[in-house]
């Protein structure tokens, strides 16, 4: 069994097929892999902001993988086994991003308003 972290690897927002594989498994391996949460862990407390001047992307992901004999056109499976969080609590807030996501006319704008910028942490039990 392999562990491989974005502590080791780093932050990376993309998978490239030009970018060096961070791990090689045989079929039917095992891998854990250890990755940071979508805001890349900015927000642990509630007066934290989310930067997107430091981090201006979310989703980190850790990658990419080589599985030892696939080859292009293969169809690979891969099977979740279990997710666990590396700290015992989530995190939920709104931003500029979030408002342009979820209504892409900025409506609250035309109203003079906005969602409420404060992060809300969400503890996790029976980690």
């Amino acid at each position: 069994m392999k562990k491989i972290s974005f502590k080791d690897t780093g932050l990376k927002y993309a998978l490239s097929p030009y970018e060096k594989p961070v791990a090689y498994v045989e079929p039917g391996e095992t891998l854990i892999v250890e990755v940071e949460d979508a805001s890349s862990g900015q927000m642990r407390k509630a007066s934290d902001v989310r930067d997107r001047d430091a981090v201006p992307f979310g989703n980190p992901v850790v990658g990419p993988i080589y599985v030892e004999g696939a080859k292009p056109g293969d169809a690979i499976i891969v099977t979740i086994e279990d997710i666990r969080p590396t700290i015992a609590q989530g995190a939920i807030y709104f931003s500029e991003f979030n408002e342009r996501y979820l209504t892409e006319v900025p409506i609250l704008k035309f109203v003079g308003s906005t969602f409420p910028r404060k992060t809300k942490i969400c503890k996790i039990k029976n980690v």
